[in-house]
């Protein structure tokens, strides 16, 4: 049953099984926080090195490319502060334009991994959670699968949602390298055998608001719960098909009064969470709670059986005729996770409280001023622009611009800046494309990522991240925010170090270097300890240590940072990149 007691964090669910490594990870989600968006990688590090901050540097230098996160165009919220490791970011995130009227609202997580052996297997997660730090109380449905010998057509929703994402979506085409990516893994997903949770069969997904895919959800049944933060009195006409019968809900106060009574007048119950219901949230530090509520899940039953449905969807009309959506479908025996089951003290009875609604309420007037802000960012963000690199001197100029004009309601102003420029805004002119420099910029200062702010005639304001194309991108600018990163000599073992672990889906590597860095005092020195770990990467992944190169010589050219290589280190560097760069010729 869904049980408040059992939590799992992002990194622990997308961790490779032992032995196996990343080889692709899609996600999708409506909202996206940047600073939780650097979360993913992390589960690609060994959990031994869960707090170490250079972890987290290997782990998004390795794992970026093989990343790809895909929201709803005007919903990344603009970072209280910057980070420059979002930079490893830019190519990983992508904006999904929706049709007017609809929003891209699927939350899922698809991850393959291979093993030494080149076995394949997959997990899934369909989630009701956004990419973000936000602390509500949200379901997900994790699933292990392995690469079967014959097509499941249980995954055609799957791939269909992949093809979508990877050709007709974003506001911007996907880089052809990424597209074909994405494009094989709907290819593979296609083999997928999933493993139902214990006690629960007939696993089934069901996607909506995409062109061509007809999903066939069935809601029918004796009894219904629904568990939705938003409702819509039309919403219970498809999660209730037929005469009205039994329903419970659980939902928030305020969108229970907004329902009609008569909508009221045929719940059995309904519920919200109790005010003390908040509990550590597992993701985020012990002073944070988990409370409100974001999980969307509907339970059907019927004879001696229960149906459960979790994902993004909620009780409204738009999610089931309008929104891209996703929900999973599984059938379990109606004792164990039917409706009282679920509403006992074993499963949510314990953080929720009845709630008698009288209904009729109006929307809150800030509520509707807030979805008229969203609308315009959405359309902003749903521009392409472009970012074009001008070398300047000793430093950069960078060039704003979109082919066509921005839409702005009347009475709104709107502004544009660079991320790694806070306070720089610049106004844009409504019905005018965007056409604006940003000069005198340092290499870690540019930026694919910048921050709309839009302001209605009534001073109300919202702001959003657009991802821009970049243009001109000098070869050495990653390099130079990883080298920016370094500040010891210690800083760059361990960073080596943990890139080839990493690369290696193990912690052979970065043991060897923890062992050699703990006793670099010692009268042989660090040097033998990294050429053990250099020829086990030559053996098992030659592509990272050509990745490692820039980086590399950019320490060994900066006057200020060369004492961060150990002595003798660049004359090996030198012998083990020419080896790893034959290799991968010979790999190719």
């Amino acid at each position: 049953m869904l049980a408040p007691d059992e939590r799992a964090t992002l990194v622990d669910q997308l961790r490779p099984p032992a032995g196996s490594r990343l080889d692709h990870l899609v996600g999708t989600t409506f909202t996206l926080d940047l600073q939780s968006a650097l979360v993913p990688a992390l589960a690609f590090a060994s959990p031994s090195h869960a707090t170490d901050p250079l972890a987290m540097l290997a782990s998004i230098r390795i794992c970026a490319n093989a990343i790809d996160i895909f929201h709803q165009a005007g919903h990344i919220r603009v970072p209280e502060r910057t980070n420059a490791l979002m930079a490893f970011l830019e190519p990983a995130v992508h904006a999904v334009r929706s049709r007017p009227g609809t929003l891209f609202h699927p939350k899922i997580w698809l991850a393959k991994y291979i093993d030494d052996e080149d076995a394949v297997s997959f997990r899934l997660l369909v989630q009701s959670r956004n990419l973000t730090r936000d602390n509500s109380w949200d379901m997900v449905v994790a699933l292990d699968g392995t690469m079967g010998s014959a097509r499941n057509k249980t995954n055609r929703p799957l791939r269909a949602l992949l093809q979508y994402l990877a050709d007709d979506a974003t506001v911007s085409p996907l880089e052809p390298t990424r597209r074909g990516r994405v494009h094989a893994l709907a290819d593979d997903v296609r083999f997928a055998e999933w493993t139902a949770p214990e006690g629960l069969s007939d696993i089934a997904f069901h996607l909506f608001g995409v062109p061509g895919h007809k999903p066939s959800p069935n809601f029918e049944g004796t009894r219904h719960l629904a568990i939705s933060p938003f409702l819509g009195d039309d919403g219970f006409d498809t999660v209730i098909p037929g005469e009205r019968v039994l329903a419970n809900v659980i939902s928030r106060a305020e969108s229970l009064e907004q329902l009609r009574p008569d909508t009221l007048s045929w719940f059995e119950a309904s519920y919200v969470l109790n005010s003390d219901a908040g509990i550590p949230d597992p993701e985020s530090d012990s002073a944070n709670v988990l409370g409100g509520l974001h999980a969307k899940a509907f339970v059907v039953e019927y004879n001696h059986s229960a149906r459960l449905f979790i994902g993004s969807a909620n009780a409204t009309a738009a999610a089931f005729s309008k929104n891209v959506e996703i929900l999973v479908e599984m059938t379990g025996a109606k004792k164990k996770f039917g409706i009282n089951a679920m509403l006992s003290s074993g499963g949510l009875g314990p953080i929720i409280s009845p709630y008698e609604a009288t209904g009729g309420a109006e929307p809150d007037e800030a509520d509707a001023v807030r979805r008229e802000l969203d609308k315009t960012l959405r359309a902003v963000a749903s521009t392409p622009f472009t970012a074009t690199v001008q070398p300047a001197g000793e430093f950069f100029d960078l060039l704003i611009e979109t082919a066509v004009a921005i839409q702005l309601p009347d009475g709104y102003t709107a502004t544009i800046e660079l991320t790694t420029r806070p306070g720089s805004a610049v106004t844009m002119t409504a019905d005018k494309p965007v056409d604006f420099i940003s000069p005198g910029l340092t290499l870690v200062d540019i930026t694919q990522f910048l921050a709309v702010r839009v302001t209605e005639p009534g001073g109300s304001s919202g702001g959003t991240v657009v991802v821009a194309n970049l243009i001109n991108e000098p070869d050495e600018r990653l390099d130079e925010i990883l080298a920016s990163q370094l500040k010891k000599p210690e800083d760059v073992l361990r960073f080596i170090a943990l890139m080839l672990s990493i690369s290696n889906g193990g912690d052979s590597a970065g043991g060897a270097f923890d062992q050699m860095i703990r006793g670099q005092d010692s009268q042989s020195g660090p040097l033998p300890g990294i050429l053990e770990s250099l020829l086990l990467a030559l053996a098992t992944a030659p592509a990272v240590l050509t990745d490692m190169d820039g980086f590399i010589r950019r320490l060994h050219r900066d006057d200020t940072r060369r004492d961060l290589l150990p002595p003798g280190f660049s004359a090996l560097w030198t012998d083990i990149y020419s080896a790893a760069t034959v290799l991968n010729r010979r790999n190719a």
